[in-house]
C-alpha cells in the first residue's frame, strides 16, 4: 500500500493462505456464492484489509493482516467481496434469502405490526441490495465493512431507518394536520400558538407517566419475569434471541413476557393519567405520545428508560433478599 513498503500482496496471500481459504469455505457455507472465484476473493480480501489498517495508520504487516482476518467476521467478508468482486446479483440474493426474514423479525421488536413490519423490511432490503430509495442507487449494503458480524450491522441500521420513520412520520403529521386546518377545528389535535402555554408539559408527563410505572411495579400488579423482559428490550438494541439467551429463556417465552408486561404498564399508566389530567390534556396525551409504552417511543423515550433502570435495580435488590432469607442461618 502507498506509504508503507512492505512485503508485496504476493507475500500476504502466500502467508495467509491457509486462513482465507477457511474463510472463503465458510462464506461458501453460509451463503452459496458458487460463482466467486476463491483467487478474486483473497486478492479482493488481502487489498480490503490493508485499506483498513491504512485508514488507521497502521502499516499493514503479513502478521498484522492475520491479526486482523482472525477479529473479522469471515463468511460476511466473502459475502461483502462477493458482491463488489464477484456475481452481485447471486450475492444479494443470497443476502436476501439468508437475512430478510431477520429484517422483518427486527422491525417486530421495535414496535411494528406484523403487516407493516413486512412491508418496512420488503422495502429495506431493496435499499440494501439494490440501491433503490438512495440517490446514489448504490445498494446501502456497501457500507458494510465487516468489521462486525452482518447479523449485529443490521440490527443497528434497522434501528436507524425505523428512527428516520419515525422522525418523518411526526414532521408529515404535522404538515397534514395543519395543511387540514385541524389546528382550528379542534385545538386538542395540535394546539395553536396562541394557546401553547396551555398545552400538557411533556416533563410533566414523563414524571407522571414515570410514577405510574413503579407505582404498578410496587403494588406487584406484575410478573416480575416480565417485567425483567421488558426492561431488557427497552434498555438493549441487541436482536431478541441475544437478550432471551441472557435471561436462559426461549425467544418465545422472552417475547410473550415483555409484550405482556408492555401492554399491562399500557393500561395502567393510562388509567393513572385518566385520573390525573383533566380531559382535554389526557386526549393530547393519547395522541402525541406513545402510551403503549414501546422502547421505540419519543415522547417518552427518557421515563421510560429511567424506569427501567429502576426497575433493574429494584429487581435485583428483591433478588439478593430472597437470596438472604433462604440462606441457613
Amino acid at each position: 500500500m502507498k506509504g508503507y513498503p512492505e512485503s508485496s500482496s504476493a507475500t500476504h496471500a502466500e502467508a495467509l493462505a491457509g486462513d482465507l481459504a477457511a474463510a472463503f469455505r465458510e462464506g461458501v457455507e453460509k451463503y452459496g456464492l458458487r460463482r466467486l472465484p476463491e483467487e478474486i476473493f483473497v486478492e479482493a480480501a488481502i487489498e480490503a484489509l490493508e485499506e483498513r489498517l491504512v485508514r488507521a495508520g497502521i502499516a499493514p504487516t503479513t502478521q498484522r493482516l492475520k491479526d486482523l482476518l482472525a477479529m473479522t467476521p469471515r463468511a460476511d467478508l466473502v459475502l461483502l467481496i462477493a458482491s463488489q468482486h464477484g456475481d452481485r446479483e447471486e450475492a444479494m440474493e443470497s443476502f436476501r434469502r439468508l437475512h430478510a426474514q431477520r429484517i422483518v423479525q427486527l422491525y417486530q421488536y421495535l414496535g411494528a405490526r406484523r403487516a407493516e413490519a413486512e412491508d418496512l423490511a420488503q422495502e429495506t432490503v431493496e435499499t440494501l441490495t439494490f440501491g433503490a430509495f438512495r440517490r446514489s442507487r448504490t445498494p446501502a449494503f456497501f457500507t458494510y465493512e465487516a468489521k462486525a458480524p452482518v447479523e449485529k450491522w443490521l440490527a443497528g441500521f434497522v434501528w436507524n431507518e425505523w428512527s428516520s420513520r419515525g422522525r418523518a412520520r411526526g414532521r408529515s403529521r404535522e404538515a397534514r394536520e395543519g395543511d387540514l386546518g385541524l389546528a382550528n377545528a379542534w385545538p386538542l389535535v395540535l394546539p395553536s400558538a396562541a394557546a401553547a402555554e396551555e398545552q400538557i408539559d411533556a416533563r410533566h408527563l414523563g414524571s407522571l407517566v414515570y410514577d405510574a410505572m413503579v407505582r404498578t411495579v410496587h403494588k406487584e400488579a406484575l410478573r416480575l419475569e416480565d417485567v425483567k423482559s421488558y426492561c431488557y428490550w427497552v434498555l438493549s438494541r441487541r436482536p431478541q434471541q441475544v437478550l432471551a439467551a441472557r435471561l436462559g429463556i426461549d425467544p418465545g417465552t422472552f417475547s410473550r413476557r415483555k409484550t405482556r408486561c408492555q401492554e399491562a404498564l399500557g393500561e395502567a399508566v393510562k388509567a393513572e393519567l385518566l385520573k390525573a389530567l383533566p380531559p382535554g390534556d389526557y386526549v393530547v396525551a393519547c395522541q402525541e405520545f406513545d402510551l403503549d409504552l414501546s422502547e421505540s417511543s419519543q415522547g417518552l423515550y427518557q421515563p421510560i428508560r429511567r424506569f427501567c433502570r429502576w426497575a433493574l435495580r429494584y429487581l435485583k435488590d428483591k433478588e439478593e433478599d430472597k437470596c438472604t432469607q433462604d440462606s441457613p442461618v
